[in-house]
């Protein structure tokens, strides 16, 4: 078994916390050191290195709760982000995309600082700052209750029951490493990590792992980098009494003291020659994207591996369009919760540019259908309508009991489109009206008159400020009339809106509403 893993400092200290792994020699030596050869079962390396395209590689995450379904999602200590259950499907593609425009602008060298640093100095290959075609398509997201899973040692134990489509997509598992790791591996074959935070650079420098590359401060079978192993005599008694194999920064610090200017003589990290920018190393250089490094050899391993050996993990190779992936992600319910609502997250839905939303029943007749949609793609919850007596019902006609399916399409810039669908039964609806834990941005009261001929009223309360769309489109066609409704909200009740629609086609019509991405839809009828 290897553990790769991610710790905050060891030996001497630096002021700058950044992204560090420590693995044992006996870890680091599972790893062969010979060449691999590529034989592009997969795709042509070569090819793509020359021509600088994006190699597309699916990935799921999986966050914790508590045993009860209750509390926050798993993390490391001190993570700022929105936690809440209902937030984890956003986080999960932000998390995706930060680690993307990682690799994009390290790719991009703004500042000319993503070569290899320091190469002639060490004896190593002088190389150029190179093109990184690694990128991750966000597949599925899973919210998983269980508190073991919630902070871990250095081993997948706690792990083991939650990966999803492991054949196919490499699993990120979110939780609070224990002991100073920020993220680990185990075993070079594995396609599995985990990770304690949301800093691309620590979820790139395990996949890089995951891709078969060790540290750069052990023997890692590339001549293109290279290792440091200093000592120093910090009392000037003649005997070296400080040693490592690595600097973290050019400020170290040696028992609380500047490290450069408050001995007798300078420790060696204070020497710019010895920095090095290495994403495979321990250093505060990695940590942005416009010094970070990857050398020629790193990624030849790595697209190797790729193409190799992890095939069924590649989606697509191509420098056209990213490609698109439709998801509809729901949440475990708390125990002894009462459901008075059907909610659906499609944030993780990735790389679209369009989006339709169907609901039938099930005897295939279409309750809801929004068409194509503009933009990318949010929450949309099912809920009961109350009236001004307390009356309850589910709107566009809907009724408890009964299974419906609900249909995501997606589309990306280029036309290419893919879908997923859940089967689900709304529940009997609650007698009062509930709090509303997962936070409605805006809440729909209906239409008036509905059927209608020229003109409607909408009528909604607006929970959250922010900027209000709203999309209008004939149901059974298709057509797209257009955003009626583009403009900030601050909160308020009882609001009312007047729109002319004697443009509408006969029929079935849905209007969306669209708030701090939570979506409610309405099916209005044109006589």
């Amino acid at each position: 078994m290897i553990l790769i893993f991610g710790i905050w400092s060891v030996g001497v200290s630096s002021n700058a916390q950044t992204v560090n792994c420590g693995l044992t020699p006996e870890m680091e030596g599972s790893i062969g050191l010979t060449s691999m050869t590529p034989q592009d079962y997969c795709f042509d390396i070569s090819w793509v290195q020359e021509n600088c395209a994006p190699v597309y590689i699916r990935v799921n995450v999986n966050f914790f709760l508590d045993d009860n379904c209750e509390g926050e999602l798993a993390a490391a200590p001190g993570v700022s982000i929105d936690l809440s259950p209902e937030n984890a499907f956003s986080v999960a593609e932000q998390l995706i995309d930060d680690a993307n425009a990682f690799f994009e602008t390290m790719s991009q060298n703004l500042l000319g600082d993503n070569d290899q640093w320091h190469s002639d100095v060490h004896g190593a290959v002088v190389t150029d700052a190179q093109c990184i075609p690694f990128r991750y398509v966000l597949d599925r997201v899973t919210v998983n209750c269980d508190a073991a899973a919630q902070s871990t040692g250095i081993n997948f134990n706690d792990f083991n029951n939650y990966g999803v489509d492991e054949a196919t997509a490499i699993n990120i598992f979110v939780s609070d490493v224990l002991g100073g790791p920020n993220g680990f591996i185990v075993d070079y074959d594995e396609t599995r990590t985990v990770v304690e935070n949301f800093n691309p650079a620590v979820l790139n420098h395990e996949m890089g792992h995951v891709l078969n590359l060790r540290h750069t401060f052990t023997e890692d079978g590339c001549d293109d980098t290279w290792d440091y192993n200093w000592e120093w005599d910090s009392d000037c008694d003649g005997v070296p009494d400080v040693f490592y194999d690595r600097c973290f920064d050019n400020e170290p610090v040696h028992n609380d003291q500047n490290a450069c200017t408050d001995f007798c003589e300078p420790h060696p990290c204070c020497e710019w020659s010895a920095q090095n920018n290495n994403l495979m190393t321990h250093s505060r250089w990695l940590s942005d994207p416009k010094t970070a490094a990857l050398t020629p050899c790193q990624i030849e391993r790595m697209l190797t591996d790729l193409s190799d050996n992890l095939c069924d993990y590649v989606i697509h190779v191509d420098c056209g369009c990213p490609p698109v992936n439709a998801f509809i992600g729901t949440l475990p319910l708390p125990e002894d919760a009462v459901e008075c609502s059907a909610c659906f997250y499609m944030e993780a839905s990735d790389n679209e540019s369009l989006y339709g939303i169907e609901i039938v029943d099930g005897n295939g007749n279409i309750v809801v259908e929004t068409g194509q949609v503009p933009g990318q793609v949010g929450q949309y919850c099912i809920r009961p309508r109350y009236d001004l007596f307390g009356n309850a019902s589910w709107p566009n006609g809907m009724q408890s009991g009964v299974t419906y399916t609900m249909r995501l399409q997606t589309y990306n810039e280029c036309g290419d489109m893919d879908e997923d669908e859940i089967a689900f039964t709304l529940p009997q609806i609650c007698e009062i009206e509930p709090e509303q834990p997962e936070g409605p941005t805006v809440i729909l009261h209906g239409t008036s008159p509905n059927p209608f001929t020229d003109d409607v009223q909408v009528f909604f309360d607006i929970k959250e400020e922010g900027m209000l769309k709203v999309h209008a489109m004939h149901a059974n066609s298709g057509t797209y009339y257009g955003e009626l409704l583009s403009e900030y909200h601050a909160l308020g009740d009882g609001k009312v809106r007047h729109f002319n629609l004697s443009n509408f086609m006969t029929g079935a019509n849905t209007i969306v509403f669209e708030l701090n991405g939570q979506l409610q839809v309405e099916t209005i009828i044109k006589q």
